[in-house]
């Protein structure tokens, strides 16, 4: 097996263990909120800036396209299938690239198993600031991640290609 290989091999285990720990987080404070707060219950978290509210979301933000759970579930593999063949495949690419990656296949998995077990999405962190979406830590690797990988195409990709 040649050193290459080797490198990616490790790079692929490191990748899917910090998406697995995404995961985790996302799946474990879903599971404190369900078990420790009614549904609509809210508790403040830092007053004034974050609180935490248990509610359930068939939809997506805003409650866009509620109770499409298939539709979702759909698209979400779909994605997900996307972004494990654009891992294989520019493995070698750009770190922030493969981390933009990671976060979106952390977030997608997250939620993924919400509607698979629920047939909703839990969300619960709550902006008392400014009038926003309950979302959760899937929502925010989301975003995250969409957002990076926006800054790579925008300003490295470009220089990579130079490069090459």
């Amino acid at each position: 097996m040649t050193l290459s290989v080797q490198r990616k091999k490790i790079k692929y285990a490191v990748l899917f263990v910090l998406s697995g720990i995404f995961i985790a987080i996302d799946q474990w404070i879903k599971e404190m909120v369900y078990v420790n707060l009614s549904q609509g219950e809210s508790v403040s978290f830092i007053p004034h800036v974050l609180s935490i509210t248990h509610i359930h979301n068939s939809g997506a933000a805003w409650s866009l396209l509620e109770g499409k759970i298939l539709f979702f579930v759909l698209l979400t593999m779909m994605v997900i299938c996307v972004i494990l063949y654009y891992l294989w495949k520019y493995i070698e690419k750009s770190n922030l690239m493969i981390t933009s990656l990671v976060l979106i296949l952390s977030g997608a998995v997250g939620n993924l198993i919400d509607r698979v077990k629920f047939g909703y999405v839990i969300d619960m962190l709550k902006t008392d600031f400014m009038d926003f979406p309950i979302f959760n830590v899937a929502d925010s690797c989301l975003v995250v991640g969409v957002f990076l990988l926006f800054l790579y195409l925008m300003f490295m990709e470009r220089q990579e290609n130079r490069k090459e």
